[in-house]
């Protein structure tokens, strides 16, 4: 009986991990104002000019950090695009360039992080509040040495084409004083071909989402069987 209880609670268990949590998915999306593309822009282009900007960023900042802070946190972007896409991408890109250059990535976002960004009232009065008195405060969080704030400041259509302009900056915690700035202005093309929308279609956090949604449905699917096969062997006559 015990054995059969745990095979159940196992795919309860794979998608108490894959799926988010109401909470924090509404909490994540109030941080940011999220910004209107121009009319008859394709989000895909915009996404794709963005990353070139963000990794221009990430790669500038990673070769010239502020002297000894090398743990930072990326907070919400002031202004953002589809559900905070590029402030999660620049911590996709600080995680992995950061390596190399010594910096780490404060991933923590708990219920203290949810707090002080409730305090400081990110994406409300964002550039009053980003004051050295303010930068402090993230002392009080253990760990965190530096953080990062930016903005998307503009999103432009040409033709097909999409022009998106980025910038952020990297604060001391300890003194509330700049370490690194900078602003990144890419474009993109449209690309019809369909390797290149297979492409984004991987790169796309709901894809990732759904995909983990799968693949734990499909397990799911497989204990279950496990379970039938071994109910039906108990009760088979002897």
């Amino acid at each position: 009986m015990k054995k059969l209880l745990l095979l159940l609670a196992i795919p309860m268990l794979l998608a108490g991990l894959v799926l988010p949590s109401p909470c924090h998915a509404a909490a994540a999306s109030k941080r940011s104002v999220q910004i209107s593309l121009p009319e008859g822009t394709d989000p895909e282009v915009v996404r794709d000019a963005g990353n070139k900007a963000v990794k221009d960023l990430v790669a500038r900042f990673c070769s010239e950090p502020g002297g000894a802070v090398r743990r930072f946190a990326v907070l919400p972007f002031e202004t953002d695009v589809d559900g905070n896409y590029f402030t999660n991408r620049v911590r996709d890109q600080l995680s992995v360039a950061g390596k190399p250059a010594g910096i780490e990535l404060y991933t923590r976002m708990d219920e203290e992080w949810d707090r002080m960004l409730d305090e400081i009232g990110v994406g409300q009065k964002f550039e009053d509040t980003m004051d050295p008195a303010t930068v402090q405060k993230f002392g009080k969080i253990a760990g965190v040495q530096g953080i990062v704030i930016g903005k998307v400041v503009s999103v432009t259509k040409e033709g097909s084409d999409a022009k998106v302009r980025l910038s952020f900056r990297a604060l001391e915690v300890e003194t509330g004083r700049q370490v690194w700035a900078g602003e990144s202005a890419q474009y993109a093309k449209r690309d019809g071909s369909l390797l290149n929308q297979v492409e984004r279609l991987g790169e796309t956090d709901g894809f990732k989402k759904y995909w983990w949604i799968g693949a734990s449905a499909l397990a799911g699917l497989y204990v279950l069987s496990r379970v039938i096969r071994a109910i039906s062997s108990a009760t088979r006559p002897r």
